[in-house]
């Protein structure tokens, strides 16, 4: 059947085939079409009502039924959305969510007890999420903004909707935050309790930095904007809590930050000199302070002009195993 490649009323049907009687061609067309699989029901779960439409198989159109309804609502979903996409009455919808929300299969995300309330949306529960809670803190498995936890949930801001929202959570603490809120204002991020984040706080960035570390990896370990990571730095380096691994060039772009304690060596001068008393290559140099090997040529080549570094191979300065010694 052709035309149905769109979605057809049995009346339209009949009268495209030239038939008076609409029961003849539902009996003798569309079921046998239907049974054999080259004909579908847009609303397979209501059989008499008027908004039934027939397509075929091959089509891919909004079927409604418990499972597509369920897919629909991944994400929070109101009632007038769900009648525009599937094309349906409000009773016969009403009359699908019902059971679904009985068995727990559906969640009244915003109903504040109020069955009709406007705001109402509704949410598929997961195997491992069956509540409204539980699916914040799926969602804030990854650190999100109070705007994004609103947005995905469809709370209005208002009256400080989305706090009231995860209050129960934030008090419980399975739910936590990043930053101080009366500092950071709209910067304040959540994320669930259970899960092992990288929250960034001065004790954390100092113990992260145990080790030399750059700005672009602190800023990926903890998941924050490389303005407050920036902000951060400046602040503990200015408290003595922290110290550059290249001291002589602060806006370098291979700095690196350390804690004071760490036993990694600073780069400078007189920290090659002591290290090429006995000859060593470029890329020893590089590996010893933890640095690309473009900038300790930079560095070398630099002690080579002053004469304070001399080369191991000087007649051939391209030879790959070409190193570096401290002139006496």
């Amino acid at each position: 059947m052709q035309f149905c490649q769109t979605p057809r009323a049995d009346r339209e049907i009949a009268e495209i085939l030239g038939v008076k009687t609409v029961y003849f061609v539902v009996e003798y067309y569309l079921k046998p079409l239907i049974a054999s699989g080259k004909l579908k029901k847009t609303l397979p779960a209501f059989h008499h009502s008027p908004r039934q439409r027939y397509v075929a198989a091959e089509v891919d159109v909004p079927i409604f039924s418990a499972d597509s309804v369920l897919e629909y609502c991944n994400v929070p979903r109101r009632k007038k959305e769900m009648l525009t996409r599937f094309g349906v009455y409000l009773a016969e919808l009403n009359k699908l969510l019902a059971p679904l929300i009985t068995e727990g299969k559906l969640i009244e995300v915003n109903s504040q007890g109020n069955k009709n309330n406007v705001g109402q949306r509704y949410l598929a529960a997961t195997d491992n999420a069956a509540t409204v809670h539980e699916q914040v803190l799926a969602f804030c498995r990854t650190q999100k903004y109070l705007h994004e936890v609103g947005e995905h949930f469809g709370i209005s801001r208002k009256r400080d909707g989305i706090k009231l929202f995860i209050a129960p959570l934030v008090e419980s603490l399975r739910l936590k935050s990043y930053y101080n809120a009366d500092t950071c204002g709209t910067h304040l991020r959540y994320y669930t309790a259970d899960k092992d984040n990288a929250v960034l706080t001065d004790e954390a960035v100092l113990e992260y930095c145990a080790v030399p570390r750059g700005k672009k990896e602190i800023r990926e370990h903890f998941n924050a904007k490389i303005w407050t990571v920036k902000t951060m730095l400046n602040r503990l380096l200015k408290g003595g809590k922290l110290k550059y691994l290249i001291p002589a060039e602060p806006a370098n772009k291979n700095q690196k930050y350390m804690i004071p304690q760490c036993a990694a060596p600073t780069l400078t001068d007189d920290a090659i000199l002591s290290l090429c008393e006995t000859p060593k290559t470029k890329a020893e140099v590089a590996a010893y302070f933890g640095l690309p090997k473009t900038h300790i040529h930079y560095v070398l080549g630099r002690l080579i002009k002053e004469e304070r570094l001399a080369y191991t191979y000087p007649d051939n300065l391209a030879n790959r195993w070409q190193g570096y010694v401290t002139v006496r």
